[in-house]
Order: C-alpha cells, then structure tokens, then sequence
C-alpha cells in the first residue's frame, strides 16, 4: 500500500507571502477592483500586513498598483506596461515529483484538480509531456505485470525418489 504525506507550512495567518501576492494579482486583474476592506478579508491579514504585501509588490517585483479613486479600490495602473507575477522555476527533479502527484491524485479522484492543473497542462510541462487525461505526468499508463513466482512447470519425477 502507497501511503504519501504532503507538509505545508503556513504563516501566521495560514497563508504565505507568496500565496499572497498570488491572491493580490488575481484580485487586482478582476472586474472589480478590490477595496481595502476586501483585501484584508480575502486574504486574512493585518492591515500593516496587506501594506508591506503591496510595497513588496511594487518595489521588489515592479508592480504597477495604483489606488483608483473612482472605483475606490485597487488595480495595476493603466499606463504602465503589462504586469506579470514571475513564475516558478522548478528542478527536473521537483517536476517529475509534481507530475507523479498529480497523477497518484487524479488515479484516486479523477478531476479533483483539473481546474488548478489547466495552467500547467497548457503551458511547457503539458506540451512536453503528452498524456491520457490532459495532465502531463512521467508514470506511464501502462500497467507492469511482476513476473510470476513459482510459474516454472514441474513434473512429479522430479518430487518422487
């Protein structure tokens, strides 16, 4: 029996920066551009909290936030060049173990994923790696028959003296 543990640490808040950031940009790219009041409660934070979230944003990754007063809210400034999250990078070693997951996961409940997973079987890893149900995963689907033990034929001359 496969018995998998996957450990997550969370900040104080149960959330992470960089979970953070990723929620920011998310809520910054909607229709509706976010108050205040909406980010502290999406994100479960402090307001000292959302304002260094929102400086690092902005000093450290470049990004364009602006307050805009007519919609009283949030949003990446207009004017400015698109703005995008930097991305992960990942060893071949962390891909394949992200792969394997994925695939163990999607054996147990079929589409558990699939919507966290359309990204990433869209981009790189996805055209790489071609697969049955449009995950990219590097078990292949074919199953592996151990050899028999004890399948050699034996005669009863060779039990009897």
């Amino acid at each position: 029996m496969l018995s998998v543990t996957l450990v997550l640490t969370l900040g104080p808040h149960g959330m992470s920066q960089f979970e953070r950031v990723y929620k920011i940009d998310r809520l910054l790219r909607s229709r509706i551009a976010p108050n205040k009041q909406k980010l502290l409660t999406v994100l479960e934070v402090s307001e000292p909290t959302l304002k260094r979230d929102l400086e690092y944003m902005r000093s450290r990754l470049g990004a364009p936030i602006a307050w805009n007063r007519q919609t009283g809210g949030y949003s990446y400034a207009t004017d400015q060049p698109e703005f995008t999250v930097p991305g992960l990078w990942f060893s071949s070693d962390e891909i394949h173990a992200l792969l394997l997951i994925i695939h163990i996961v999607d054996q147990i409940q079929p589409s558990f994923l699939a919507d966290q997973m359309k990204p990433l079987s869209r981009g790189r890893i996805g055209f790489a790696c071609a697969t049955t149900r449009g995950f990219a995963s590097p078990v292949s689907t074919r199953r592996i028959a151990p050899p028999r033990s004890g399948s050699a034929t034996c005669t009863n001359e060779q039990f009897t003296r």
